[in-house]
């Protein structure tokens, strides 16, 4: 997506968390006497749509795909970055694993036990996006 080229995305909706946020959890679970067990660090659950329209908004610059792909062509999509890569050696891009994990499912996280127990809260999904797409443009644009 850097370079604009992208204009189809799949349909993964899934949760986000700011790599400072975690790093925040970390040290909070490290810190805390009485943390016990896994804690999982989300913020929030975007859409794909909503996560496109989010880095839209804060690089209009950039062209984000407009058009998810419809899950019933994920198959045969599959197959051909399977070809191209034994043709021309070039890196996957969509495997199996990556559309039984994610292709047209909801992947849901709570971070409510992280909360609850130790205190910790996430930065609005919002300003993460700006951060990221910040740190991109800073790289590659």
């Amino acid at each position: 997506m850097p370079n604009g080229t992208a204009s189809t995305a799949l349909p993964a909706d899934t949760s986000y968390v700011d790599a400072r946020d975690v790093a925040e959890a970390q040290i909070l679970a490290f810190a805390t006497p009485h943390a016990a067990g896994r804690y999982i660090a989300s913020a929030a659950f975007l859409p794909m749509r909503e996560l496109l329209r989010l880095i839209a908004m804060h690089a209009p610059e950039v062209r984000v795909p407009r058009v998810l792909l419809p899950v019933s062509l994920l198959p045969p999509l599959i197959a051909i970055d399977w070809m191209v890569n034994k043709v021309s050696s070039v890196p996957r891009q969509l495997t199996r694993e990556m559309f039984e994990e994610f292709a047209g499912k909801h992947t849901i996280c709570s971070s409510s036990r992280l909360e609850t127990d130790l205190g910790w809260r996430a930065r609005p999904i919002e300003e993460t996006v700006a951060a990221t797409v910040d740190w991109v443009r800073a790289r590659f644009l």
